[in-house]
């Protein structure tokens, strides 16, 4: 069954309203689908799947407002003639003309009789469409099959359909012919004053399934917890306020959040783990760093600029737009970047909702965001230095790089868990002694050694990764609180299964470990336990 595809804003909603819209939110996300198949199989359209997925959130996201009180447009929007009326017509703006398209969310509240300005949205109608629809290209023609690949999976794209709807940036698709995988294309999905333009900025033979790798990866939407508010009463969870300008005790940023690149070295070898393999174990260690850095309001702007790992390079989605905004629009001011509204789609929240990362290795994207001249949302001359080879320094802390070992065999002093994470950062996988899966576009794949405890139940990988990359932003172990979803907080002390999400409290945390001084900050190498429930 397809996961609860609950968006960051639900963070922040009454628990009683959350409660109220979880009894239908599986029930929403099947009729968005089936409007949107409907509508791409009508007009020969292939739809990516997150498009999908923020559909349904926005809906969801609608009603909520819409229905924190009694209210007769609260109603009007739970129709399904009227959701359907709107979907139906974004999808076909969409394709008409995407660049001036408005996005759902004020196309709910305009139907429902309403706008953004009711809940105190600035520049009421105004919110960032991040979807085109561009050309197929020619070289997923005319081959017998072409797939989709994003971080968690791969999509078919059916041969009737000419045209794609994707997230503005780039994108990862396979051409399949009959004798299995033979290249992978590369295409940017962007915009401009007019339609949307399609460009192919790469094209590679690959040898097998795993050789393609997706060329963007977001956070997933529902990776985060509908669960309870923050309990203020609880110093752990609590926002730390941050120091006025000049304080004598104003925060200082941690190593991890004042680097702007960090270099991932997965260490060791795993049997039946080739380099394609460990291509895929890095693509959801920078997912698992999309999804807390999307939470962290407090982090500074180039924490995370750019990630080295398995020998791909990704960049912070928001360098690449900038870059292609400024390719775009010749003269024109930062500030009125368009982009930026993917930094607002949670106002007040602090929380970057679509902050995603895009691989730019071997592309002529990263030559392009090289070449452009330095300005205000711009690479950091640290992370220039070091994506773009300019000085040939090498990653140390002192010139905005950390090295982050990641040890795939295990280590001695992690017997017994499933891993272990220090406060320098270090990880141990422990395959040594349990098995895990769940590689994607390769499910069947296993890596490590049973143990008894699993009675042939493979762990998945991806929660694992993703409670120890939150330890590298400083998160502490928390006891388990199982949400009225049903599950359990990612940084308690034990796992083995896929039930758990990042919920407030933690959201509170990871912006509260920015600062070095901390007081809950990881302090000690802990494991994590083999306990699934």
């Amino acid at each position: 069954m397809k996961a609860l595809p609950w968006g960051v804003l639900s963070l922040l909603m009454p628990l009683f309203a959350l409660a109220d819209s979880a009894q239908s939110s599986e029930e929403q996300y099947a009729f968005v689908r089936g409007e949107v198949s409907r509508w791409s199989e009508a007009r020969s359209v292939f739809v990516g799947p997150t498009l999908i997925e923020e559909a349904t959130v926005q809906l969801l996201q609608a009603t909520l407002y819409l229905c924190y009180t009694p209210d007769a447009r609260c109603e009007k929007l739970r129709d399904r003639a009227v959701q359907h009326q709107v979907i139906t017509a974004y999808l076909d703006d969409l394709l008409a003309n995407p660049s001036t398209t408005p996005a759902l969310m004020p196309r709910f509240f305009t139907a429902a009789g309403s706008s953004l300005r009711d809940i105190g949205w600035p520049n009421d109608g105004v919110w960032f469409n991040r979807y085109v629809v561009v050309a197929r290209p020619q070289a997923l023609s005319p081959p017998s099959q072409a797939l989709y690949l994003h971080w968690n999976g791969v999509e078919a794209i059916p041969v009737n359909r000419t045209r794609l709807a994707l997230p503005l940036g780039l994108h990862s698709l396979q051409v399949q012919g009959t004798q299995g995988p033979a290249a992978e294309v590369i295409v940017r999905a962007a915009r401009t004053q007019g339609n949307a333009v399609l460009l192919t900025v790469g094209q590679r033979m690959v040898s097998g399934g795993l050789g393609a790798t997706p060329a963007r990866i977001e956070p997933q939407l529902d990776r985060y917890c509908l669960d309870k508010p923050v309990d203020p009463s609880e110093p752990m969870y609590r926002l730390s306020a941050p120091a006025g300008p000049g304080q004598q005790d104003a925060p200082r940023p941690s190593d991890f959040h004042a680097a702007d690149v960090v270099n991932v070295a997965l260490i060791g070898t795993l049997s039946g783990c080739d380099s394609a393999c460990q291509r895929w174990i890095g693509i959801q260690i920078v997912q698992a760093l999309s999804q807390w850095r999307a939470g962290c309001g407090a982090c500074l702007r180039s924490t995370l600029s750019a990630v080295r790992i398995a020998g791909d390079l990704y960049v912070a989605d928001r360098f690449v737009h900038w870059m292609e905004f400024i390719a775009e629009t010749p003269h024109a001011d930062p500030k009125n970047n368009p982009y930026r509204m993917q930094e607002l789609l949670t106002a007040g929240g602090g929380v970057n909702a679509t902050m995603g990362f895009q691989r730019v290795q071997d592309t002529p994207l990263l030559s392009a965001l090289c070449a452009t001249a330095s300005a205000e949302d711009a690479l950091s001359s640290n992370a220039r230095s070091q994506i773009c080879a300019t000085s040939g320094a090498t990653c140390t802390p002192a010139n905005g790089c950390l090295r982050i070992p990641v040890y795939l065999t295990g280590s001695a002093d992690c017997k017994g868990f499933l891993a272990c994470g220090s406060p320098d950062h270090s990880v141990s996988v422990n395959t040594a002694e349990f098995q895990f899966a769940g590689l994607p576009a390769a499910a069947a794949m296993l890596i490590g050694t049973p143990s008894p405890l699993q009675h042939n139940v493979p762990v998945p990988l991806y929660p694992v990764l993703l409670h120890e990359v939150g330890h590298w932003f400083g998160l502490p172990h928390v006891d388990p609180d199982v949400g009225p979803d049903g599950r359990d907080e990612v940084m308690k002390a034990t796992g083995g299964t896929d039930k758990v999400c990042i919920s407030r409290a933690a959201l509170n945390m990871v912006s509260s470990a920015v600062n070095e001084n901390w007081p809950f900050r990881l302090k000690v190498r802990g494991g994590l336990r083999y306990a699934p429930n």
